[in-house]
């Protein structure tokens, strides 16, 4: 705690620090992203089994990972072949379901 109360960067728990962090573009367009994603999530719910509408979450990733390569970030082989399977796993459990 000494480190928290000592650093400089400490800034952010004053309410200027707090209001600013609120009024963060990125932040309030985080939190609507968030928002409509629940929002989708509850109306997936209504249509499907949990069991098996929760597999789809795993394509969040596949999705991540798209977004990520197409903005210049580096898909390493490990990180591929994770998200093949996690295709994989969403395509065994739609087929057999």
């Amino acid at each position: 705690m000494g480190r928290l109360s000592n650093n400089q960067d400490s800034n952010f728990l004053n309410s200027t620090g707090i209001f600013n962090l609120f009024t963060n573009k990125y932040i309030v367009i985080g939190f609507l992203l968030y928002g409509v994603g629940a929002l989708i999530w509850l109306s997936v719910l209504q249509k499907m089994d949990v069991s098996k509408a929760y597999p789809l979450v795993g394509l969040g990733f596949v999705l991540t990972t798209l977004v990520g390569f197409f903005l210049g970030e580096q898909v390493t082989f490990v990180r591929f072949t994770g998200v093949l399977l996690i295709c994989t796993g969403v395509a065994i459990i739609g087929f057999f379901s």
